[in-house]
């Protein structure tokens, strides 16, 4: 998707298997650099 690593930020990503973690998966996946952040601290 992208040519050079970005870093990337997701937001929602707190629960497992939810939309912000599939998202943040694919994205590293491709070689990127990628922030989480959510709601609930200790799943992260």
């Amino acid at each position: 998707m992208f040519e050079k690593q970005k870093n990337i930020l997701v937001m929602g990503a707190s629960k497992p298997g939810n939309m912000g973690q599939i998202i943040a998966n694919a994205f590293i996946d491709q070689g990127n650099n990628v922030i989480i952040s959510g709601r609930s601290n200790q799943k992260l």
